[in-house]
């Protein structure tokens, strides 16, 4: 199978020969109609309960993959929306699940056609169940993306 951007990227840094099994989980930010933040993060928390009921792996990562705020194939190509981007970020570390799947359709659109990909961060969330810790973040114009890295307090 062949992955875009958003998958290609850390998986090539994580593990480059592809030695580690893997399972993607596809979800959809490029489209409407679109799974609510609701929805997403509670796909992320029957995750969990699927990977603690069963017994073959030890452990197992989830990652949630794709850009914050930036706008694909627009005029508007390239620019960040630094406010959304951070606000994300914050309910992120806040783990406050009600913040963080309040989002609207229109907020999200707001900060680019692309930001429907925190979908996936949200999946993330909700199969964590705990705030996370923001590693890194940075607008990055040239890349065409907020660009963030962010890891569960487990």
């Amino acid at each position: 199978m062949a992955f875009d951007e958003n998958f290609c990227v850390p998986l090539k840094h994580l593990d480059p020969e592809s030695r580690i099994p893997l399972v993607p989980v596809i979800v959809n930010g490029v489209n409407p109609p679109w799974p609510t933040p609701r929805r997403c993060f509670a796909f992320g928390q029957m995750l969990r309960s699927a990977v603690e009921s069963q017994a073959v792996a030890r452990r197992v990562v989830v990652l949630g993959t794709g850009g914050l705020s930036h706008w694909v194939g627009t005029p508007e190509s390239g620019s960040v929306n630094e406010t959304f981007d951070r606000d994300f970020l914050r309910r992120l570390e806040d783990g406050d699940a009600a913040a963080l799947t309040a989002y609207s359709d229109e907020e999200i659109d707001a900060a680019g056609n692309g930001a429907h990909e925190i979908r996936t961060w949200l999946v993330t969330a909700g199969a964590a169940g705990t705030g996370f810790d923001t590693l890194a973040y940075e607008p990055v114009p040239a890349w065409l993306t907020g660009t963030a890295v962010t890891a569960a307090r487990l």
